[in-house]
């Protein structure tokens, strides 16, 4: 008895525990997410910006390292000696200060016995004239620099993904709506057609094109269906987001105004994110090849130490410094700098064509953004008018439909040409609104006034 109340107990607790997880599962696979929250999640989660970030980490680093042409180089070491060696024995003599009379007797001069020693030394040297070093430093920061405005844009791209794929769930989920409601409405027709048929006013074919309607909807509402499952997954991908399956937008669309807005921009602004980091790793490229230039000056070093020698380890026996100064001009270096040179110079040219490149594609583009949303916008008003007069037309129909009046097949192309006519709006609104996103980025402000 007391076996199976024990079983009892924990196959209870084992399904109760279940449905926790099952529960708490549930919850982690639909979120409601505002737009606010899915540029945030973007900018913070996204593959790209975080790879950006990790290239300005390394940018950073390389120009900590550049700090070396204004910064010493301090050492601090102990070196243990032993040796039977004339020459070497009688000058660790010298440097512990312990050499006597007795040591300069030939015999032990040649023949010393073996000694130890050992070298505690802090040296130092300090960079004082490095024209190459601080060119290379200079190259250093522009490259910083650059990478810090190509992680901003970066950004803005994923931001510009990241909205278009939010407004394309706004418009996968309402156009889910509009095609339940043409079920909906199709379901009462095909009732209304029953009746008909039951009554013997309208013909089987009737009948049957009422049903093949409501399949052909009940096919669409699948199909909508999984437009929204595939756009969550490309949003999902894009936000690096783990333990959500669906994502509900909370923002409702806002149609645009009706009326066409004349763009007056005629040029891209120079203080662009990518415009500006093209234009640093130009300069950057001048600096590198000021540097390799450079190199073929002399560098002006200052260097000393400090030593104790000892017999014990760590010892202070005996004491001397070294100090002094180095002027060092490598002449020639087996033509290695002439190559550094003129791969510095390649490199600046190559870094110059791509600004000059990427400003005039960002021209290009606007331009064709202009004409493309002016477009947009008559194709947008267009469609509205078109959904209006279709649904006036089916308004008109269904009326004439109930009294009689009209043909079951008129009805349905009616009904048809509707819900046509309100998708076509639907991926109007979701071209113009990309048109807009687009542009918002390509001219660095919000653009209100487009929508």
């Amino acid at each position: 008895m007391k076996i199976s109340t024990y079983i009892i107990f924990n196959i209870l607790a084992a399904v109760f525990l279940s449905l926790g997880l099952t529960k708490n599962a549930s919850a982690q696979e639909t979120k409601h997410f505002s737009l606010v929250e899915v540029l945030s999640l973007a900018k913070e989660q996204n593959w790209d910006v975080l790879r950006a970030e990790q290239q300005l980490a390394l940018a950073k680093a390389n120009l900590k390292q550049s700090n070396a042409v204004f910064l010493p180089v301090v050492r601090l070491s102990e070196t243990y000696t032993t040796t039977t060696d004339p020459l070497t024995a009688f000058g660790i003599k010298l440097k512990q200060k312990t050499t006597t009379v007795t040591d300069f007797d030939p015999g032990i001069l040649n023949d010393p016995d073996r000694i130890e020693n050992f070298t505690t030394a802090l040296a130092f040297q300090q960079p004082v004239i490095n024209l190459s070093g601080m060119m290379a430093r200079k190259a250093a920061n522009m490259a910083m620099a650059a990478s810090d405005q190509q992680l901003t844009w970066t950004k803005r791209l994923i931001e510009l993904q990241a909205k278009d794929f939010y407004f394309q769930l706004q418009v996968a989920y309402t156009r889910l709506e509009v095609v339940q409601q043409a079920l909906k409405a199709a379901n009462a027709n095909f009732k209304l057609t029953q009746d008909y048929f039951d009554n013997g006013l309208v013909t089987e074919a009737d009948l049957l094109g009422a049903r093949l309607r409501m399949t052909e909807l009940e096919s669409q509402v699948l199909a909508s269906e999984n437009i929204i499952q595939v756009i969550n997954r490309d949003l999902l991908h894009l936000l690096n987001l783990q333990g959500v399956r669906t994502i509900i937008p909370m923002d409702t669309i806002r149609i645009p105004r009706s009326r066409v807005v004349e763009l007056q921009t005629t040029s891209v602004p120079l203080g662009r994110p990518d415009l500006q980091a093209a234009m640093l790793n130009t300069r950057a490229g001048e600096y590198e090849m000021k540097s390799a230039r450079s190199s073929f000056l002399p560098d002006l070093n200052i260097f000393g130490s400090y030593e104790w020698n000892d017999g014990q380890v760590f010892g202070t026996g005996a004491s001397g410094y070294v100090f002094g100064a180095k002027l060092q001009w490598d002449i020639f270096s087996g033509g290695t700098k002439l190559a550094q040179h003129q791969r510095a110079k390649a490199n600046q040219r190559l870094s110059k064509l791509y600004y000059q490149e990427t400003l005039s594609k960002a021209e290009k583009e606007l331009k064709k953004l202009q004409d493309e949303i002016i477009l947009a916008r008559k194709q947008l008003d267009l469609a509205i008018l078109a959904e209006q007069q279709a649904e006036s037309s089916y308004n008109i129909r269904r009326d004439r439909y109930e009294e009689q009046l009209e043909k079951t097949t008129d009805l349905l192309d009616a009904e048809t040409m509707l819900l046509q006519r309100r998708i076509q709006k639907l991926e109007q609104m979701r071209y113009y609104q990309q048109l807009v996103f687009s542009l918002q980025l390509q001219l660095e402000n919000e653009t209100s006034m487009l929508q």
